[in-house]
């Protein structure tokens, strides 16, 4: 009966001001059909529901409620932003899915209380999580937020975009900048988010390889992350930058210019000479990724034929035989 009343009450509508409040009440308390009762009521009511914002939010952590308390939340809107917020830092995984989901849908009005979110010890997590997953929507403020005075703010906004990805690429601009500052916690975390969002242009890759030789090993340790994500079709002005690193003095750095000429593939093919002379390089280490690398090119790199039977005699077994399959891959089909 109570819960027929329950019913009723949402069917009476917000134009009286008793009802969200009773509503309210009902949902707070501990029998369970009344509570579903006033889910639904509240939300046939929509937006006008907001006095009840915490408890539907609180709602989340029951999975009879949690599909209806997120439909009304989101019909809420902005005032249900910081309630959601409160659940999306919880332990319970499935209220914390569905208040990200919530806030993710809800959009734009959540955008600026999540943004305040940022470099806070109790909201950063539920902000960088539910902006990464808005997508395009967020990273407008979010690079304002990269030129914060508070560094807490700042990194965590280089987080968010990280998780936007590549839909965030007119961040890095300000992410290459960022990749000189002063502070390697900024360094490293403009390396990481660059890495996400895709490296592509010769700024962006002149920034990969800084990183690659920076003194801090957490800068080169995320430059070595972007680096793995780097995926083909650069253009001759990219590779040049990478051809260059083949000669520098730091071994990993070298490694690491083989290797991302390697993940260019038959786009490589103009890095080739420069491949085959790092197959006398000191550093077997060196040789093994410039072996490799000669490989993943395939038959754009035959010119490198001779020098890789001459690989097959070289005084380190993993180069050997790394050398018999290069071998097999740059001849023509």
């Amino acid at each position: 009966m109570r819960a027929a009343s329950a019913w009723a009450i949402g069917e009476i509508g917000p134009w009286d001001e008793g009802v969200v409040p009773c509503l309210n009440e009902l949902l707070r308390g501990q029998n369970p059909r009344l509570r579903r009762a006033s889910v639904m009521s509240l939300k046939k009511i929509g937006p006008s529901a907001a006095p009840a914002a915490d408890s539907l939010a609180a709602a989340l952590h029951d999975a009879d409620l949690r599909e209806d308390a997120v439909e009304t939340l989101i019909a809420i809107g902005a005032a249900s932003v910081e309630p959601l917020m409160r659940v999306a830092k919880s332990d319970d995984a499935d209220a914390k899915k569905a208040a990200l989901a919530a806030l993710e849908r809800i959009g734009s009005p959540s955008v600026d209380p999540l943004i305040a979110g940022l470099g806070k010890p109790e909201t950063r997590e539920a902000s960088i999580n539910a902006l990464g997953k808005m997508g395009k929507k967020a990273v407008a403020p979010l690079i304002v937020k990269l030129s914060d005075k508070d560094l807490e703010v700042r990194l965590d906004a280089m987080r968010a975009l990280e998780r936007v990805g590549p839909l965030a690429a007119e961040a890095k601009p300000t992410l290459v900048k960022l990749t000189n500052d002063p502070n390697p916690e900024l360094r490293a975390g403009a390396q990481s988010a660059l890495g996400a969002i895709g490296v592509s242009s010769k700024p962006e890759v002149e920034a990969l390889i800084w990183g690659l030789r920076d003194g801090d090993p957490r800068v080169r340790k995320a430059a070595l992350g972007a680096a793995a994500s780097v995926q083909p079709g650069w253009d001759d002005e990219e590779l040049a930058v990478v051809v260059k690193a083949l000669s520098d003095r730091r071994w990993h750095v070298r490694v690491e210019a083989a290797d991302l000429l390697g993940r260019q593939g038959k786009g490589a093919a103009s890095a080739v000479p420069a491949l085959v002379k790092a197959l006398n390089d000191d550093d077997a280490r060196v040789r093994l990724s410039a072996v490799r690398a000669l490989g993943h090119i395939g038959p754009a790199a035959f010119e490198s034929k001779e020098a890789l039977e001459r690989a097959l005699k070289d005084p380190d077994p993993v180069v050997r035989e790394a050398a018999w399959s290069s071998l097999k891959a740059v001849r023509p089909n």
